[in-house]
C-alpha cells in the first residue's frame, strides 16, 4: 500500500513573509494498493538446468514526478518585459507581456493507478565440464500506467499547417486558444495529439546467450550477446534518456508534444556483446580485459514550430517529426579495457596489489548524446563523448 498526504499550510507573499491565507491540504493525495505475486522454478536436466519466472512489480511514488501538487497554487505566468520588447533594454519592473500561462497539476485522486510492471523469464543453462558452462535466456517485461501528463479535453484548439523542411511533409499541430486542463495521469488524454486511447506503457524483449568459465588453470572467461527490443509510448518522449522522474520538467504537458511518440525506447540496443577474462602470467603477473561492442542508442528527429504560429508559444511545443526507429541511431561502440598487475606478498596473509589499467584501448570517441538545445531545435550537435584513452594505476591492499 502506497499512500501520501498534503497538509495544509499558509501562503507565502513573494518576500517570503506571511499572508495570512492558507492554502487547503489534502488527505487522500495518493492511496495505491498492490498485489505482487511472484513465481519461479528451476528443474535439473541432466547436466543442465531449466529456469522460469513471473513476477509483477510496482512503482511507488517519487516525489520528483509531482511538480507542484498542493491545492489551491496559482498559475505560472511566462511574460517578458514590454521596454525590454521595445529595444530599452532589460527591465525588472513592467509593464510586463504576457505570453504564456500554465496552470498547476494538482493531484485528483483516482484518476490514475500505480505504475506496474510484469515480467516474464524463461531460460536453460547446460555445464561443460566441470570449469564451463553455456546458457540461453528470454525476457519479456511489460509496463504499463506509466505516470505522465494528461490532456483533458476542454481545450480550444486551432490546427495549423507546419512543413518539415528537411522532407516536405506537413505535419498539422494544435494552436492553443483556450488552454485545456492539465494533470498527472497515465495516459496523454483527449486532448492531446497522440493515437485515439493510446497510454503510457512499454515493452521490452530480450534473449542472451551466455559462455561461463570459472576461474582455474590460471584463467577465467565471462561472454554475453544480447538481442533485444524496447519501445512503447513514453511519458517524456523528446527526452534523450528514460526512466528519470519528470523532475519539475513540463514535457507532455503540450499536445503537439505526443505526435509521433509511439517509438523505440531512447535506451534501446539492438545489439550488445561483453566479454570479461583474466589470465595469469608468469613473474606473479595477471592480465584482465573487457570488450564492449553494441549499437547505439536511437533518437527521434524533433522540430519546434516558427515563432508565431502556435497560440501558446514554442517554450514547451517541440514535436517528434521522425520517431525513434533502427535508422536513427548513435554511433555503435566498442571499448576495450586492459589491465596488467601483480600481487607482492608484505607479510603473513598481506599482500599489495598493484595494477596498470589502460581504458578505451581504441580511443572510441562515439557520443553518447546530442546537444540539449541544438536537439530542441530540431539540429543535431555530438555531446557527451565516451572519456578518451587514459592509464591509471591502482594500488590495493589484500589482508
Amino acid at each position: 500500500k502506497d499512500t501520501a498526504l498534503i497538509p495544509a499550510y499558509e501562503r507565502l507573499n513573494a518576500d517570503s513573509s506571511l499572508s495570512g491565507v492558507t492554502l487547503p491540504g489534502q488527505s487522500d493525495a495518493l492511496d495505491w494498493k498492490s498485489w505482487s505475486p511472484r513465481l519461479g522454478f528451476a528443474y535439473q536436466i541432466g547436466e543442465g538446468v531449466l529456469r522460469g519466472s513471473f513476477g509483477r512489480y510496482y512503482e511507488g511514488s517519487v516525489s520528483g514526478n509531482w511538480n507542484w501538487p498542493p491545492p489551491g497554487v496559482p498559475d505560472f505566468i511566462y511574460s517578458y518585459s514590454s521596454q525590454s520588447a521595445s529595444g530599452q533594454g532589460y527591465q525588472n519592473a513592467g509593464p510586463y507581456i504576457e505570453y504564456d500561462r500554465f496552470s498547476s497539476d494538482n493531484i485528483a485522486p483516482g484518476v490514475f493507478d500505480s505504475p506496474e510492471t510484469d515480467q516474464y523469464a524463461l531460460g536453460f543453462e547446460q555445464q561443460i565440464g566441470r570449469h564451463m558452462s553455456i546458457g540461453i535466456q528470454t525476457i519479456y517485461k511489460e509496463s504499463k500506467n506509466l505516470l505522465g501528463f494528461e490532456i483533458l479535453g476542454d481545450g480550444v484548439y486551432e490546427m495549423v499547417p507546419f512543413t518539415d523542411p528537411v522532407t516536405g511533409q506537413v505535419i498539422m499541430l494544435a494552436s492553443i486558444l483556450e488552454r485545456p486542463t492539465v494533470r498527472k495521469g497515465n495516459c496523454p488524454g483527449v486532448g492531446s495529439l497522440a493515437p485515439p486511447g493510446a497510454c503510457y506503457a512499454t515493452d521490452y524483449k530480450g534473449a542472451f546467450v551466455t559462455f561461463n568459465k570459472r576461474y582455474s588453470n590460471g584463467w577465467s572467461l565471462m561472454a554475453s550477446y544480447t538481442r533485444s527490443e524496447s519501445k512503447g509510448l513514453h511519458p517524456k518522449p523528446l527526452s534523450q534518456s528514460q526512466g528519470n522522474p519528470l523532475y519539475g520538467g513540463l514535457e507532455g504537458a503540450d499536445p503537439n508534444n505526443h505526435i509521433n511518440s509511439e517509438q523505440l525506447l531512447q535506451g534501446d540496443r539492438k545489439n550488445m556483446l561483453q566479454v570479461h577474462g583474466r589470465v595469469d602470467l608468469p613473474w606473479d603477473l595477471h592480465v584482465t580485459g573487457v570488450l564492449t561492442i553494441q549499437d547505439g542508442r536511437p533518437y527521434a528527429r524533433r522540430a519546434r514550430a516558427p515563432s508565431g504560429l502556435l497560440g501558446q508559444g514554442t517554450l514547451y511545443s517541440g514535436f517528434i517529426v521522425v520517431p525513434a526507429n533502427d535508422d536513427q541511431r548513435l554511433p555503435s561502440q566498442t571499448i576495450l579495457d586492459l589491465g596488467l598487475g601483480r600481487k607482492f606478498p608484505v607479510g603473513d596473509q598481506v599482500s599489495l596489489n598493484i595494477d596498470l589499467q589502460l581504458f578505451n584501448v581504441f580511443n572510441e570517441d562515439a557520443n553518447e548524446f546530442w546537444d540539449g538545445s541544438d536537439y530542441a531545435r530540431g539540429t543535431l550537435t555530438a555531446t557527451n563523448r565516451i572519456l578518451p584513452r587514459r592509464l591509471m594505476v591502482k594500488l590495493g591492499l589484500n589482508f
